[in-house]
């Protein structure tokens, strides 16, 4: 595996409605978008599947994503 970097976020993908940002990234709990989500979040992993994963799963944590790539032991940037 050759270690690769990976970045989701909703810079591009968004819905703008009545003043309210909603991230594309949705709770498969709810339905609804992710609240509080960064801009973005970049993941440097031993994989690109890898670090694609982390960087999404990232961002379904709202506002903590830190904390949980923390936990992984991975590089990563927040874009909040």
């Amino acid at each position: 595996m050759d270690p690769s970097v990976a970045v989701s976020g909703d810079t591009h993908r968004f819905v703008l409605r009545d003043g309210v940002r909603y991230s594309h990234i949705l709770d498969v709990r709810t339905g609804w978008p992710v609240p509080g989500v960064p801009r973005s979040v970049t993941v440097a992993a031993g994989s690109c599947v890898e670090a694609g994963i982390l960087a999404t799963f990232a961002m379904l944590q709202g506002g903590a994503p830190e904390a949980f790539l923390v936990e992984q032991g991975v590089h990563h940037w927040c874009l909040c």
